[in-house]
């Protein structure tokens, strides 16, 4: 079995900033958007920067926070795009038929007939409904819906 104690998890995204005193505008990832700040500090994908998350309000679909250290706007701005990790470890278990995204990428998928066709490369959210990217021929990926799951299966 694969330790995973160290795999970062994406909760979210920086999408901008708010305000002249170093708010930020950020895209959550979790089942409960404000859940973006339950699992302590977040880091950016390498690791070599942390953030301590207040959130602030809510806004358009998107939450309102305060990160340590981001004090005014051109900050905030510098972080656009930046997308935040917490450990895997941090995060709770997932229940029973529940599962992290991704837990899903690297699965074999197989044919109806028992053949082995591709492992998936990516799982993501389209319309509430939870879809895994699958290569097929000529470098075209096929995403395909996962049946009879719901995103709050998938957390």
């Amino acid at each position: 079995m694969t330790d995973t104690s160290q795999e970062l998890i994406c909760v979210g995204a920086i999408t901008g900033a708010r305000g002249l005193k170093g708010e930020v505008r950020i895209k959550s990832f979790t089942a409960d958007p404000k859940g973006v700040s339950h699992y302590g500090d977040v880091t950016d994908e390498n690791g070599e920067n942390s953030y301590k998350i207040r959130i602030t309000g809510q806004a358009k679909g998107q939450l309102l926070a305060r990160l340590k250290g981001v004090e005014d706007r051109n900050a905030a701005e510098a972080l656009k795009g930046i997308r935040l990790y917490v450990l895997k470890s941090a995060l709770p278990a997932p229940e029973e038929d529940e599962f992290y995204f991704s837990d899903l990428v690297g699965l074999r998928a197989d044919l109806v007939d028992g053949g082995n066709w591709a492992r998936s490369r990516r799982c993501m959210t389209l319309e509430q409904a939870p879809f895994l990217r699958l290569p097929a021929a000529r470098k075209v990926s096929l995403w395909c819906r996962l049946p009879g799951a719901s995103c709050r299966k998938l957390i």
